[in-house]
C-alpha cells in the first residue's frame, strides 16, 4: 500500500506548483544561495581572520616618534589613561574602556620605544616557545627597604624628609621605577632593547650595583645561556638602601591557548578541591587570577595577548598602556598602536593554533613509552599534570598554582586571587607630584600601567614580606621561611616570600619541542627540569631520582612523544633508544649542588 501512497503525494506536491514555475525557480535559487553561504562563508571568514591575524603576528613593527603635546595636555591625557588602567585592574572588560586620550583614530608610535622583539613571530616561531635569547628580565624591589617606612606614614613632615633621598636613589637605579602617578613600581621589565640608542648604558648600569657584576651570558639576550641562568637563577643587587633582584621569564608556547581559554574555571576549582581532599602527598593547588602566564596572572587569552603586545613590543592599545620610556621619561605615546579590531584578529589567530598531540614515531621504543607513562603516573606526576581538562585533551596540566620549593623561588610573586582577602597587604609607596596637583585622590592613585601585572602582582596588592633581617651583602632569598608558614592554610600567614614559590603547572602538551624548560629556561633537558622540582613536587622528584636509569629514560621517552603541532627546531634533551647516557650540563651540576645543600 505504501508503494501507491508515495507517488500520489509526490504528484499532488508537483501539481500545486505547476502553475507557478517562476516562483519555484526563485525559491531554488535563493535556497542554493543560502546553502552556498552556509557551506562557503564560514571558512572564508575564518581564513580572513586567520590571514589578517597571521599578518599581525608576523609583522615587523617600526618606531615612529610622535610630536609631543604641551605639558598641560599631557597631564590631561595621563589622567584619563590612569583612570583607564584602574578600571582594567578592577576587572572591567575591554569594551568598557573608552579613555578620551586614546582614540582609535589617533595613530601611535608603533614599536616601543621599549621592546624585547619587533614581532610576535620573532619569539614564537610557528607559535612555539622561545629560547633563552628571548627571555624577559624582571627588576624587583625588595619591599623591606628602610626608607619606605616614613614614606608610608601619614605625617607630611616625615614624608617630606624621606622623599628627596628615596626619589633620587630609585631614579638613579632605574629611571622608571617611579610611575607617572607617583607610585613606586615594585616590579618592572628591564627590556632588552629600545629605539633609543642611549638606553643600553642605562640598562648596563644595573650591573654596577651587583657584587662582581652580571655576566653577559646571563644579561645579554644574544649571549644568554641556560647554564648561566641555572648557575645563578636570581641576581641580587644593592644601591644605597635599595635591595633589588633580577630574574628572568622564558616565553611559553602559544599553541592550544584557544582551547585553554574555553576551560571553565569551575573545572579547575573542582581539581583544587580534589587535591585538597586527597592531601596525602602534600599537593594542594590553588586557583590563580587566570589561566595564562607563569603565575596564572591573566584571566583571558585576549588580555594575555593585549598585555604581551604592550609589554613585549611596546604596542599601546585601549586596554594596555605601553611601558614608560626609560631613556626619555618625559616622552608619552598618546595614540593607539593597535586598534581593537586588530587585537581581536590577532587573538583569533593565536586561538586558532592547534592543540599538540602525542606522536609515537619509529624513533621511539613503544614499550619504553608505555612504561614511561605508567611510571609518570605512579610517582605522582599526574596529580598536577592532569592529562585531560575538558575541552583540552592531552594538556597534562591542572592550570593551578603550586608551591614548587626553594630552588624555584623567584621574585615577583603570584598575584592574589579574589578568595585571598585575608592576606595582609603592604601599603603602597607613593611620591606626591607637585607638577600634577590633585588629578587623582590618593586612594585612587595606587596603580602601575595595566601591563605591569603581566608578570606579577600590582603595587597596590603586594603581600607583606616576612621580616628577614637585612643581610650584610645582597642575597636572594634572604632566608628560609619557617615550616609552619609553608604548610599553613591560614591566609594571615601568607607572605610576599612564600608566594614567590608558586607557579602555574605548565601544560606538557608539546613539551618535546618547547625547551628550554622551567619559568626561566634554566633546564636544557627534560630530566633536568624534573630534578629542579621541589615543594609540593618533592615526593615525586625523590621517587624519580630513586628510579633506575632505564626507568628514568622511559619517563623521558614518554614525554618526548608529546609533540608540538609544527615543530620548528630539534628536540632538546630527548633520550632515544640508541642515545648515549644523559649528559650533565654545568647547569645540571649547579642544580645537584643546590639540592645537596638543601638536604644537608
Amino acid at each position: 500500500m505504501n508503494t501507491h501512497v508515495v507517488p500520489r503525494r509526490r504528484r499532488r506536491f508537483r501539481s500545486q506548483f505547476r502553475c507557478r514555475p517562476s516562483w519555484l525557480s526563485c525559491c531554488k535559487s535563493q535556497a542554493a544561495a543560502m546553502i552556498g553561504c552556509i557551506l562557503i562563508a564560514p571558512p572564508l571568514l575564518a581564513d580572513g581572520f586567520q590571514s589578517v591575524g597571521k599578518q599581525l603576528f608576523e609583522k615587523d613593527w617600526v618606531f615612529e616618534e610622535l610630536p609631543q603635546q604641551p605639558e598641560t595636555s599631557k597631564v590631561e591625557a595621563t589622567t584619563s589613561e590612569f583612570a583607564n588602567s584602574i578600571s582594567i585592574r578592577r576587572g572591567a572588560t575591554s569594551s568598557a574602556v573608552t579613555p578620551s586620550s586614546l582614540e582609535e583614530t589617533r595613530p601611535g608610535d608603533g614599536l616601543g620605544p621599549m621592546h624585547n622583539a619587533t614581532s610576535c613571530a620573532a619569539c614564537h616561531v610557528d607559535g612555539g616557545a622561545a629560547g633563552t635569547e628571548h627571555n624577559v628580565t624582571l627588576l624587583t624591589i625588595d619591599p623591606r627597604l628602610s626608607f619606605f617606612r616614613p614614606l608610608r606614614q601619614q605625617s607630611t613632615l616625615d614624608r617630606e624628609e624621606a622623599t628627596k633621598a628615596a626619589r633620587g636613589s630609585l631614579e638613579e637605579l632605574f629611571p622608571t621605577l617611579i610611575l607617572r602617578d607617583g607610585t613606586v613600581a615594585m616590579d618592572l621589565v628591564v627590556h632588552d632593547k629600545s629605539t633609543r640608542s642611549f638606553y643600553d648604558p642605562i640598562r648596563n648600569e644595573l650591573a654596577r650595583h651587583v657584587p662582581f657584576g652580571i655576566k653577559d651570558e646571563w644579561f645579554q639576550g644574544a649571549q644568554r645561556t641556560s647554564d648561566a641562568i641555572a648557575n645563578q637563577p636570581v641576581i641580587a643587587g644593592r644601591h644605597g638602601e635599595i635591595d633589588f633582584y633580577l630574574s628572568q621569564r622564558n616565553s611559553p608556547p602559544l599553541y592550544g591557548l584557544g582551547v585553554i581559554d574555553r576551560i571553565e574555571p569551575s573545572k579547575l576549582i573542582r581539581l583544587a578541591r580534589a587535591q585538597k581532599q586527597l592531601g596525602g602527598d602534600g599537593v594542594v593547588g590553588r586557583l590563580g587570577v587566570g589561566k595564562f602566564g607563569w603565575r596564572a596572572q591573566t584571566p583571558s587569552l585576549r588580555q594575555f595577548i593585549r598585555n604581551a603586545c604592550a609589554g613585549e613590543l611596546g604596542l599601546q592599545t585601549r586596554g594596555a598602556q605601553q611601558p614608560a620610556d626609560v631613556a626619555d621619561t618625559s616622552y608619552q605615546n598618546t595614540g593607539i598602536d593597535m586598534t581593537e579590531g586588530q587585537v581581536e584578529e590577532l587573538s583569533r589567530f593565536v586561538s586558532s593554533l592547534p592543540m599538540p598531540r602525542q606522536v609515537v614515531s619509529l624513533e621511539h621504543d613503544r614499550t619504553a613509552v608505555r612504561e614511561g607513562q605508567r611510571v609518570f603516573n605512579a610517582i605522582g606526576c599526574a596529580t598536577c599534570h592532569v592529562k585531560n581538562v575538558e575541552p583540552a585533551q592531552g594538556i597534562y596540566s591542572d592550570l593551578l598554582l603550586h608551591d614548587m620549593g626553594e630552588l624555584l623561588q623567584a621574585p615577583s610573586p603570584a598575584p592574589l586571587s579574589k578568595d585571598m582577602g585575608g592576606v595582609p597587604l603592604l601599603r603602597p609607596v607613593f611620591f606626591p607630584d607637585a607638577t600634577q596637583p590633585s588629578r587623582l585622590s590618593r586612594s585612587r592613585s595606587r596603580f602601575p600601567p595595566s601591563w605591569s601585572g603581566y608578570y606579577g602582582p600590582p603595587s597596590d596588592a603586594l603581600p607583606m614580606p616576612y621580616p628577614f633581617a637585612r643581610p650584610r651583602d645582597p642575597l636572594f632569598p634572604r632566608g628560609r621561611l619557617p615550616q609552619e608558614m609553608l604548610s599553613t592554610s591560614d591566609q594571615h600567614l601568607f607572605s610576599w616570600d612564600r608566594l614567590q614559590r608558586e607557579w602555574r603547572t605548565p601544560p606538557l602538551w608539546g613539551v618535546a619541542d618547547s625547551g628550554p624548560y622551567l619559568h626561566d629556561g634554566r633546564a636544557q633537558t627534560l630530566d633536568a627540569a624534573i630534578r629542579w622540582h621541589g615543594g609540593e613536587a618533592k615526593q615525586s622528584t625523590t621517587k624519580y631520582r630513586s628510579l633506575d636509569i632505564k626507568q628514568q629514560k622511559s619517563v623521558v621517552q614518554f614525554l618526548s612523544t608529546l609533540r608540538a603541532p609544527h615543530p620548528s627546531k630539534p628536540v632538546p634533551g630527548i633520550v632515544m633508544r640508541h642515545s648515549s647516557d644523559m649528559a650533565l650540563h654545568s647547569g645540571d651540576v649547579a642544580m645537584a649542588k643546590r639540592i645537596s645543600a638543601r638536604e644537608h
